[in-house]
């Protein structure tokens, strides 16, 4: 059965977008239930950190995305091993990026706990 090239081009984009709607979503009603609860101090602390996750989805999303283009032309080209390499090599790729990340962010364990300590008096939770 073939399919029209918009047809099965939507196919892939719609989970594409639709996930990344969700995750947009996600931010705004986050940045709601903070700014209702916690305040100005809690959209800072989120404003601060968020161009450091923004980083971490982008890179771990580049690994993803560039792991699956090649396993999926491997796979059209009839290749039997490269597909394995190409499905398992992203896993210690994001892996080792994750390692680095939480590095980084243990360094600046002072600047974090700073927030924290500010943001403490503020939140309902703790």
């Amino acid at each position: 059965m073939k399919q029209g090239i918009y047809r099965r081009f939507a196919r892939y984009v719609l989970p594409s977008v639709t996930g990344m709607l969700v995750s947009s979503l996600y931010v705004v009603v986050d940045g709601i239930f903070v700014g209702r609860f916690i305040g100005a101090d809690g959209i800072a602390a989120i404003n601060l950190i968020w161009p450091f996750i923004a980083v971490f989805i982008a890179v771990t999303m580049m690994i993803g995305i560039g792991g699956a283009a090649l396993m999926s032309h491997a796979l059209g080209a009839g290749e039997q091993e490269q597909p394995k390499a190409s499905f398992t090599s992203p896993f210690g790729c994001s892996w080792h990026f994750q390692r680095c990340f939480h590095s980084v962010v243990c360094y600046c364990h002072s600047f974090f706990a700073a927030l924290w300590v500010r943001m403490k008096p503020y939140s309902p939770c703790v």
